[in-house]
């Protein structure tokens, strides 16, 4: 899967960004620098430290040619404790996708035998929420707009959900709801007018 999508994204929002603030052109140069750096990131990658930056830091970061987006992830703030802690031993690190259905929902597998961060070139959204292991994890920004997931030693099932899924059902049922109801209502309507019309006839 390549990850164009986001990093368009990410272009026009640092260019939002760049146009309002007071960085000037230096600020699009760097923009421009820090999406190419991360471009040929893979979707899914595990990543062994992190850094916490925000704002103009983050994208001077980002920008450096020094920076190894493989090797280090940029948060905008401090993390909480890994998730996934107790999981069976791993053997190896990897990570790969067994489920892709955007844009409601996709799954993925990692193996890791240290702490290491899940960094996803997916667009960081607040109404995502993520489970490691069956159990709700913490989604961060990483990387100034994508997602990362700090991951506990071991081999895990991941998965990603729009958290706005159930309301979207819950909102397309009751229409369909309503829609059968009208429709009952019609036939007997129609039914009690026809009877009506039968007995005016006799």
């Amino acid at each position: 899967w390549s990850a164009a999508p986001a990093i368009l994204i990410l272009r026009q929002t640092l260019a939002r960004v760049c146009a309002r603030s007071s960085w000037g052109p230096r600020c699009c140069s760097k923009a421009r620098k820090s999406t190419a750096s991360i471009r040929a990131i893979p979707r899914a990658i595990l990543v062994d430290t992190h850094v916490v930056m925000t704002g103009k830091s983050a994208l001077d970061t980002l920008a450096d040619p020094t920076f190894d987006a493989r090797r280090m992830v940029i948060l905008n703030r401090e993390p909480g404790a890994a998730d996934g802690a107790g999981a069976p031993p791993a053997v190896s690190n990897r990570v790969a996708f067994t489920k892709y259905d955007i844009p409601e929902a996709f799954e993925l597998t990692a193996e890791t035998t240290a702490e290491r961060w899940l960094v996803l070139s997916e667009v960081y959204f607040p109404r995502w929420v993520a489970f490691v292991d069956e159990k709700p994890a913490t989604i961060h920004r990483a990387n100034y707009l994508f997602r990362a997931l700090r991951l506990a030693p071991g081999a895990h099932k991941i998965r990603f959900e729009f958290g706005a899924k159930k309301i979207y059902y819950a909102a397309y049922g009751i229409h369909i709801g309503a829609n059968l109801i009208l429709l009952v209502l019609i036939f007997f309507m129609f039914r009690r007018r026809g009877g009506r019309i039968t007995a005016s006839l006799e």
